[in-house]
């Protein structure tokens, strides 16, 4: 047997391992990277699901973001501050979607799903007062965004609790 033969013969089963290995990691990158923006999504939607999860189940709550819809100038200031620091909220929940979209981490169409619905949001005085005060700790990166958007059409709807159920007071 000739030793070249056998050493050649080695180095090319050796080159087709590394290939298959190399080509084996790319597919499993992709997968890993897939199941990222899948779980950024799914942990997105659970945010904000949650967020709107207190405002139905509390009463009180739901009747602070009713009256900022309806007739906020009924409201008391300890219920604006209330209302204020529970949109703060919604929006560092809206800033870290920001974020997951610039990495490419969520959908274009579930990002545009949720800026439309900051934007709208923004219509409400009280907010909208909070807001170009600029009295926010979000970054100016997400800030500036937020008004580059606003002059736009929105397709989301303000509903108070009885309107979205469908029930007249």
């Amino acid at each position: 047997m000739n030793w070249e033969a056998i050493g050649s013969i080695g180095e090319i089963v050796g080159a087709a391992g590394v290939i298959f290995t190399l080509a084996f990691l790319a597919i499993q990158i992709r997968q890993n990277t897939s199941s990222i923006k899948t779980q950024s999504e799914i942990e997105m939607s659970f945010k904000i699901a949650e967020w709107h999860g207190r405002v139905s189940i509390n009463p009180e709550l739901s009747k602070i973001y009713d009256d900022a819809i309806r007739d906020p100038e009924s409201m008391s200031d300890g219920d604006v501050g209330r209302f204020i620091w529970f949109m703060a909220e919604l929006y560092y929940i809206y800033e870290g979607c920001y974020f997951l979209y610039r990495k490419g981490d969520i959908s274009k169409d579930s990002w545009n799903t949720k800026m439309d619905a900051a934007k709208t949001l923004l219509e409400i005085p009280h907010l909208q007062k909070w807001w170009d005060s600029r009295a926010t700790p979000l970054t100016p990166e997400f800030v500036d965004h937020i008004d580059s958007i606003r002059d736009g059409d929105s397709f989301w709807t303000l509903q108070s609790q009885e309107e979205f159920l469908g029930k007249s007071e």
